[in-house]
């Protein structure tokens, strides 16, 4: 029963993950843009995603939302067993 709760809890930790971090672009939308890979830059591409994380660690936790984490050892499951 503990274990089937945990699951539930597993389950819906990574639904509410998927729908923070779901912001990859689909193929089928209207405003997707392929790009040949010999017309990227992977330098600037990683130069602009490090800009990027670091403004990100500037910005105050204000405004970052909350991260849930639930850890459980393994020991702790057998046990409950």
């Amino acid at each position: 029963m503990r274990l089937a709760r945990l699951e539930i809890a597993r389950d819906q930790a990574k639904i509410e993950t998927s729908r923070e971090t779901n912001t990859m672009k689909s193929i089928l939308d209207s405003s997707f843009r392929y790009t040949p890979s010999v017309d990227t830059d992977v330098r600037k591409t990683f130069e602009r995603i490090r800009r990027e994380l670091q403004s990100q660690a500037a910005q105050p936790d204000a405004d970052r939302p909350e991260i849930r984490v639930k850890v459980v050892q393994l020991d702790q499951l057998k046990k409950a067993s």
